[in-house]
């Protein structure tokens, strides 16, 4: 209720929300059916992306299909169907007043939907260029001289995104933890690309799968 006292009292600024709402707590649904309600009432001013959890496949690996069951019973289905439509719906990105719309839900990592998985599960690196993410099995690893040039390419200053728990930077080599829920990945001539991940931990509705991510 803090976060929606936050946004009516600073309405008509914008907020942008980034993704990965659900299978990093045990809240979940209500954090997720919160900002639903928020963009139903501020439709103008709140902007909800979708994250690489917000998708079927992660959350029946990662425990929020499990929390709607658990929560709503006999009703679960429903209840999580109607939230994997919402997640279909949501937006990747944003670009100022412009937004990239995708039309599938699970993206993986071949055919047409290989772009998708791009996006969703790729990380920054220290090392120059493009290259295979090993560690998830999903994605690419990207670095500094990518972001300058996207940054460049199309005219931006900063870019922010989540998706890598704190966890995940033990043993980076170049990078800082997030013990401040953020941190600096890239700082290049045309601006910074952020890491933003606020969730403390994965729920205890956690299920472990022989699936890698």
């Amino acid at each position: 209720m803090y976060l929606a006292w936050c946004c009516y009292q600073f309405s008509p600024k914008n907020f942008i929300f980034n993704g990965d709402y659900v299978d990093k707590g045990a809240w979940g649904l209500e954090t997720f059916l919160l900002l639903l309600a928020l963009k139903v009432f501020m439709p103008q001013n709140i902007y909800l992306h979708s994250g690489n959890h917000e998708s079927e496949s992660c959350t029946l690996v990662y425990g929020f299909k499990k929390e709607v069951f658990q929560k709503y019973g006999d009703n679960g289905g429903n209840v999580y169907r109607k939230c994997l439509d919402c997640f279909a719906v949501l937006p990747l990105a944003s670009i100022v007043a412009y937004q990239i719309q995708r039309t599938v839900l699970d993206p993986c990592s071949e055919d047409s939907d290989i772009i998708l998985a791009d996006i969703l599960w790729s990380d920054p690196t220290m090392t120059a260029g493009l290259s295979q993410n090993d560690d998830r099995g999903v994605g690419l690893f990207w670095g500094p001289d990518c972001t300058e040039q996207f940054l460049l390419k199309n005219n931006l200053k900063l870019i922010i995104r989540s998706h890598e728990d704190p966890d995940a930077r033990d043993g980076r080599d170049g990078f800082n933890g997030m013990d401040e829920g953020y941190t600096i990945d890239h700082s290049v001539e045309s601006g910074k690309h952020i890491t933003v991940f606020s969730a403390p931990d994965y729920p205890q509705f956690h299920v472990f799968s022989s699936l890698t991510f």
